[in-house]
């Protein structure tokens, strides 16, 4: 039978007696009432130890009632105590050798507990003072009993309020990324039309990339709620590092040119070869080069390396920045810490959240690396040094360029439905897809979408998985089977969401606000990949 954590409250002070004749038990019970202790004679073993694990404060008990069964019964039942709980047992015993030899025999039964002798004869006031002794002890392991149930509920409070944050700071998430979304997608498209006047194109790119650095904070929030509750998985590849640090530099070039930052690359490493994470390690590059760049003043310049470094191989990020001072160094990875010129008297104000260093930090570690920061003092710069094991199978190292689309022909772009209940995010997507010579229907709704899909063929669903009237996941379920691939729109994407799109049917899953490049390249695969 299993202990309960909590008992009766008229059972807890109460001290069961379990004595050879009943008449040791009533005048013993007797004693105890007279001294204002609640008392109850137990009339066999069995009853006594069903007693026990109702509930008690003490237990006095004769040796004469002992035999090998009575002590596995009593005994026995005491190891599965609760951890707070050590109850008090007062053997009567009739001292002498006999009752030394029945002490012995107890013992070679590995009862242990908490057991106090009481050698006959005795007077009734040394008995008394053993069991008011005994029952102090039990109240103050009570007292132990409600501290560990209040720190469990303290604990599932923080859980539940932990839950809470998570899916606060999803919804949030969602709620910000989605008006986002028709803003970054006209605002690329644009940037990046020929026919536009130059200086129009320059004012939506700067439109994009504000929209870009919203994002991200976005994204930051999450990752640190995903890194440090563990939910952050890891797809380990052999990634070559200086492709990745290539792919980086190319893909942060214009904080650098925006502010005229001479960036030089040096890649002498030889074995080049990592266990990871291609995403989440351009995600650490990325950080660290937007670092330099941010705390790099106008004219300035940062150099990317590499080098071996034992059995693994460092990169190192070198700018000639603001610097650090010592305290600054000590807290550069902490979250929502940054340096002194954030500080509103300081000469300088850079932004952000102070997350980035911080997750580039969870990110190494989960990559079984290190990285470290250094500074000769403020104005002189700063160095960030990223330390990773090394791989056992080599990837290629060809260099990395711009992704080349090839150009489709009218008859081969697929009829796209597209699925989007935000109105503006729905109208520039489907504007920006018939300007790229795609034919697109589209529906504000699950039931809409079904309807399109009776009447008319579509090689590829480009859903928003939050709809009015259902999911996206269950619409593409439904098409399981049928020759149409899907690209998933999402406010949500962490890697639960990112699977679930996948499994219901989804080759894609972008999350708001989209990339036009992003859009472009899934676009591109699911032309290519075979139906």
């Amino acid at each position: 039978m299993k202990w309960p954590e909590t008992f009766p409250a008229d059972f807890e002070d109460r001290t069961l007696i379990l004595a050879p004749t009943g008449n040791d038990g009533r005048l013993t019970a007797e004693f105890l009432s007279a001294a204002g202790m609640t008392s109850l004679v137990m009339a066999t073993v069995n009853a006594l130890a069903e007693a026990i694990r109702a509930g008690c404060g003490a237990v006095i008990v004769a040796e004469e009632v002992f035999s090998p069964d009575a002590v596995l019964r009593i005994f026995g039942g005491l190891k599965g105590q609760p951890s707070w709980s050590d109850l008090p047992v007062i053997l009567i015993t009739t001292g002498g050798q006999a009752g030394a030899e029945r002490i012995r025999r107890l013992a070679a039964y590995g009862t242990g507990g908490n057991i106090s002798i009481l050698e006959r004869p005795f007077r009734p006031s040394t008995l008394i003072s053993v069991v008011q002794s005994a029952l102090r002890a039990r109240r103050r392991q009570y007292d132990t009993r409600k501290l560990l149930m209040e720190l469990d509920q303290a604990r599932e409070q923080a859980e539940q309020s932990s839950r809470a944050k998570d899916d606060f700071l999803a919804a949030l998430s969602h709620e910000l990324r989605t008006p986002l979304n028709p803003v970054l997608l006209l605002a690329t498209d644009h940037a990046r039309d020929g026919s536009l006047p130059a200086e129009l194109r320059e004012d939506f790119d700067l439109i994009a990339r504000n929209v870009s650095l919203e994002a991200r904070l976005i994204d930051d929030l999450l990752d640190l709620t995903r890194i440090t509750r563990g939910k952050l998985k890891l797809d380990l590849r052999p990634v070559n590092v200086h492709r990745a640090v290539r792919e980086a530099v190319v893909t942060t070039g214009a904080d650098f040119a925006e502010k005229n930052i001479t960036l030089t690359v040096k890649l002498p490493a030889t074995r080049t070869t990592v266990a990871a994470d291609e995403v989440r390690f351009q995600q650490i590059l990325w950080n660290v080069l937007k670092n330099a760049a941010k705390f790099t003043p106008s004219g300035g310049h940062v150099l990317a390396e590499t080098f071996d470094d034992g059995d693994g191989i460092a990169i190192r990020i070198t700018d000639s920045g603001v610097g650090m001072t010592a305290g600054e160094l000590e807290r550069v990875f902490e979250a929502f810490r940054q340096g002194d010129h954030a500080r509103p008297n300081s000469g300088h104000r850079f932004g952000g959240l102070g997350l980035g260093l911080a997750i580039c930090r969870m990110l190494v570690t989960s990559h079984g690396g290190t990285i470290t920061a250094t500074s000769p003092g403020p104005g002189q710069g700063s160095s960030f040094t990223l330390r990773l094991p090394l791989a056992a199978s080599p990837v290629a190292t060809a260099s990395i360029s711009p992704t080349a689309q090839k150009a489709a022909s009218p008859e081969a772009l697929p009829r796209i439905l597209l699925v989007e209940d935000h109105d503006g995010t729905r109208l520039s997507l489907r504007r920006l897809l018939e300007r790229r010579g795609y034919q697109v229907a589209a529906a504000n709704s699950v039931s809409a979408a079904r309807e399109l899909l009776k009447r008319d063929h579509f090689d590829l669903l480009i859903s928003d998985l939050g709809l009015p009237d259902g999911n996206g996941c269950d619409l593409m379920a439904g098409l399981r089977g049928q020759p149409i691939k899907g690209i998933a729109l999402s406010g949500y994407g962490m890697e639960s969401d990112v699977a679930l799109s996948v499994e219901s049917g989804f080759s894609h899953h972008l999350v708001k606000p989209v990339d036009v490049a992003a859009l472009e390249a899934a676009l591109y695969a699911c032309r290519s990949a075979p139906a």
